[in-house]
């Protein structure tokens, strides 16, 4: 990403519904946001797991570690998972710019 108050993020194409669209699009996210905006990007992926019912066993026993009752908390990535699928995130977008 660049230094300084932006950061863009871009990408060529994207998928929708299965259907794979050519279009180009660019996101400008400001460097003060770039941890919201990934996290908002992996809370889609903690959404996904919960619809399926899916725990990852690493985060149960993570929040268990920090006192949280893992069956009584709805998120399924936590901590360490959550911010490592974060800076996976975030090298996927800096890879694809990197690479035009």
């Amino acid at each position: 990403m660049k230094e300084g108050n932006e950061s863009t993020i871009s990408a060529d194409a994207h998928c929708v519904s299965g259907e794979r669209q050519e279009e180009s699009i660019t996101l400008n996210v400001p460097k003060s946001d770039r941890t919201e905006f990934l996290g908002s990007i992996v809370d889609v992926f903690d959404d996904f797991l919960a619809e399926k019912d899916v725990r990852i066993e690493s985060s149960a026993q993570e929040m268990e570690k920090d006192g949280i009752d893992p069956e009584e908390n709805d998120a399924r990535l936590y901590g360490g998972d959550y911010f490592e699928l974060e800076e996976r995130v975030a090298k996927v977008f800096d890879d694809w710019k990197n690479k035009k």
